[in-house]
């Protein structure tokens, strides 16, 4: 996970599973707004580098870069290093990168692209997040 930090459902829904499915954060649970900070950066870098850890090392089948594509348009990476993710991938192996915003270049090198927007959303009639759904 990208840019997380604090506890969070999906974590904890996944606990379930064990040693099955292997979770591994990298963000300082901040929202980050202009320009982000030096830890926020290293700690992205220090994600991408586990993920290519990850995806060379065959341990995995699937690895899921949970904000990854959101972590790059901020600029905590350059988008260039998760295009060539892509390119290195082995074949065996399931490459799933979530965020918002992605540039040209990853929407070209990917396989599947998914396009979700709110066109309701409960948030904006004054609906906080709640926990086991949103976080």
């Amino acid at each position: 996970q990208f840019l997380k930090g604090r506890p969070c459902s999906e974590v904890a829904g996944l606990a379930r599973f064990g040693e099955a499915v292997t979770v591994r954060t990298y963000g300082r649970g901040v929202f980050i707004r202009g320009a982000p900070a030096a830890e926020d950066v290293r700690a992205a870098q220090a994600g991408l580098d586990a993920a290519e850890a990850a995806l060379a090392g065959g341990a995995y089948d699937l690895v899921i870069l949970d904000e990854a594509v959101t972590a790059a348009r901020l600029g905590l990476f350059p988008a260039e290093r998760l295009t060539a993710l892509i390119d290195r991938k082995p074949e065996a192996v399931e490459l799933v990168l979530t965020g918002r915003g992605a540039g040209a270049a990853l929407l070209e090198k990917a396989d599947l692209v998914t396009d979700m927007r709110a066109v309701k959303h409960y948030f904006d009639a004054g609906v906080t997040a709640r926990p086991g759904i949103e976080y």
